[in-house]
């Protein structure tokens, strides 16, 4: 599993200000899975990992490992 934190500034919209991104992939049987978000939205980041783990994409304990990544960054900030 990799974790990437990062982000950056929106040109185009001064007000905007700082827009953090964080991007999770898993390699699982040759198979990579990317799952990028807005910091905003880490619950949708949750949904996509369940509707995968769901519909047999990606292996339960991946999914675990996932959730908890995402969550522990989530409560972390």
């Amino acid at each position: 599993m990799d974790y990437e934190n990062w982000g950056y500034d929106i040109e185009d919209d001064q007000d905007a200000g700082w827009l953090g991104v964080t991007r999770l992939s898993a390699k699982v049987n040759g198979h990579t899975h990317v799952y990028q978000f807005r910091d905003d939205q880490h619950h949708l980041a949750l949904w996509a990992v369940k509707r995968d783990v769901a519909r047999g994409k990606l292996h339960q304990y991946a999914g675990i490992m996932l959730c908890k990544m995402i969550r522990e960054d989530w409560c972390g900030r």
